[in-house]
């Protein structure tokens, strides 16, 4: 992080904070304090940018909904510290381009499908219905996807490492057990989406892909890390988050979170059989719990009984929806109809919607999403940014058996394929709780991979 000869940079910030401490308190009933917000941010990320990461890693699991005018939305204070972070790179890359010896760090090495994806994000607003909205989708979403252009330049050793841990896990933490407690006084409720009133999270999809991100990287730990740690604290914390993913009743988060345990019960170490054991037992044990609890049981197994029931309304406006995108994707299949635009087309003809128009109008698949919105080329670059994300990860993982970081590319790798799995039924790469953990990993992985290379004998 910063060094103790940095302490100028922070004292030089002071006055400015003084100021803007005075000027919330003489305008806090307008916008001129949002305004005085973003300009401390921007302060903030110019000065210290590696802060400015880790403020926006906490706020993360507790961000909340603010309405600006213009039909405009954002969550508070996470999309504008992606927004000013973004902004503050291309600064850096531009500062390297003039002077290339400031910094002798690798470009970033899956800079090309991510690129292309973004430039296939704003080429499609060209066949929007809504220019302005899918402009602002374009940049909004553009912004996420920088957010892995700055974390593979932020993080650039073990202290990194450990500050983004101490940063995102403890905020995650509070986050999850607040929102287990609000379900579980609304546990009649489970089901539905009214449950999450007064809770960090609007629903159980959210709430289930935010969830397996940790669950996946700590349980990775737990299995295949051989070195020294406090094992007991970490088991501690996976069952906070086992319980969460336990309550959240998202069938998507569930099965990916099946499919990726079974992957990881096939990799082989030398440390994980009796663990594995371990976790086998503690499955059949939470699983007994769960038949014979009251109240329980009957609302769990009803809801995994409507994985293959196509009588059920949600599976119902699945495949009414993915049947739309394919539709929409025929009509412009090269670049799409403009993102943010399947909700718009669909809207616009009500025989498409039927009796299920009650549902949030989503394509209910990332990848059906993107193939109508931004046809075969967005659609290729989405694959192809998959593909090399893990082409990479397993070239990377020989390395990190020699050197210990085996447990945390494999968790990386685990907890972007439990993201990708549940993408299969939902679209959700627009929530903030989805989309920073989601591209901060495909920054995150390559940011390892590189100190994997150092740490190499020459």
């Amino acid at each position: 992080m910063t060094r103790l000869g940095d302490l100028p940079r922070f004292l030089l910030y002071l006055p400015f904070l003084a100021l803007s401490g005075a000027a919330l308190a003489r305008y806090h009933e307008g916008y001129q304090a949002l305004m005085l917000v973003f300009a401390a941010l921007i302060f903030l990320t110019i000065l210290i940018p590696e802060l400015a990461l880790c403020l926006l890693l906490l706020s993360t699991p507790l961000s909340f909904r603010y309405i600006l005018p213009f039909k405009a939305e954002m969550q508070i204070p996470s999309e504008p510290l992606v927004g000013i972070l973004a902004v503050v790179f291309v600064m850096r890359w531009l500062i390297r381009l003039i002077r290339p010896d400031v910094d002798g760090r690798s470009p970033f090495p899956l800079r090309y499908p991510l690129l292309l994806l973004a430039f296939a994000t704003f080429i499609s607003i060209f066949n929007s219905p809504d220019l302005y909205i899918s402009t602002k989708g374009a940049i909004r979403a553009t912004a996420y996807m920088m957010l892995s252009f700055v974390v593979y330049d932020l993080i650039r050793g073990e202290a990194h490492l450990r500050v983004i841990f101490l940063s995102a896990v403890p905020s995650a933490i509070i986050a999850v057990i607040w929102t287990s407690m609000v379900l579980i006084k609304h546990i009649d409720l489970w089901q539905w989406r009214i449950a999450y009133q007064g809770s960090p999270f609007t629903n159980y999809s959210v709430y289930g892909s935010f969830l397996s991100v940790f669950l996946i990287l700590i349980l990775s730990r737990l299995l295949f890390d051989a070195g020294d740690y406090d094992k007991v604290g970490w088991w501690a914390i996976f069952a906070v988050f086992a319980g969460g993913m336990f309550l959240c009743f998202s069938r998507g988060a569930w099965l990916s979170m099946i499919v990726v345990i079974g992957a990881f019960m096939m990799y082989r170490s030398e440390v994980s059989a009796p663990r594995k054991l371990l976790l086998i037992l503690g499955g059949i044990a939470l699983i007994g719990v769960a038949a014979s609890a009251p109240g329980v049981s009957s609302a769990l197994f009803e809801r995994l009984g409507t994985f293959i029931n196509m009588r059920f309304a949600s599976n119902r406006a699945r495949l009414l929806r993915w049947g739309a995108a394919v539709m929409m994707f025929l009509r412009h299949p090269v670049i799409g109809n403009g993102y943010g635009s399947f909700p718009l087309l669909y809207k616009g003809e009500p025989w498409m919607i039927g009796p299920l128009a009650k549902y949030k109008i989503g394509a209910h698949s990332e990848y059906f999403q993107v193939l109508s919105e931004m046809g075969i080329l967005g659609f290729g670059a989405w694959i192809w940014l998959i593909v090399e994300f893990y082409r990479y990860g397993l070239k990377k993982l020989r390395l990190a058996r020699q050197s210990g970081y085996a447990w945390l590319i494999l968790g990386m790798m685990g907890a972007e394929g439990a993201l990708l799995i549940h993408f299969t039924v939902n679209n959700l790469l627009a929530a903030d709780k989805v989309a920073v953990p989601f591209w901060g990993l495909y920054g995150l992985l390559p940011a390892v991979g590189e100190r994997l290379e150092k740490m190499q004998p020459a």
